[in-house]
């Protein structure tokens, strides 16, 4: 709302991985039974895998179902939305660079290649340097662009 101070506290929680298979669905769903819904919480992967049987078992033990941890998320000139979309999000100020010094060499690692009318950002085009957290941040717009977006303001730190 015009006026209105920007909460800084998240509102959304995104775990992300390699391979989105045990760490950050077991870190999501842990993060949802003790917080409950009063966040938005998924988990993500830079590459999509199959739910390991051991986390499925972990977190069926303590009543928090496995199935439909997964969620695939398009690589190539299907994630040029959420590029676009990191790229508008940065300029209004609802998504803040969160200082890491990690992101910031994946990000001047990163070349943009224009691709028809799409623009893509690939490890191929980046060669031999690093460019994982910015294309994990990618997917995380991708997932959150998911999720329909409340009515009180909120801002998204990568």
């Amino acid at each position: 709302m015009p006026g209105e101070a920007r909460s800084t506290k998240p509102q959304a929680v995104l775990f992300a991985c390699g391979f989105n298979s045990v760490r950050s669905p077991m870190a999501a769903g842990l993060f949802k039974r003790t917080m409950g819904p009063a966040f938005y919480v998924s988990s993500a992967g830079v590459r999509k895998d199959d739910l390991d049987p051991f986390a499925v078992a972990a977190l069926d033990e303590v009543g928090i179902a496995g199935e439909d941890r997964i969620v695939g998320i398009s690589q190539g000139w299907k994630l040029t939305g959420a590029i676009k979309t990191a790229e508008r999000k940065l300029t209004d100020g609802s998504l803040r660079h969160g200082g890491q010094a990690v992101m910031s060499w994946a990000v001047a690692n990163a070349r943009v290649e224009p691709k028809g009318n799409a623009i893509i950002i690939t490890k191929q085009a980046s060669g031999s340097a690093k460019i994982d957290p910015l294309m994990a941040a990618f997917n995380a717009v991708a997932l959150m662009s998911t999720n329909p977006w409340s009515s009180r303001p909120r801002i998204f730190v990568i």
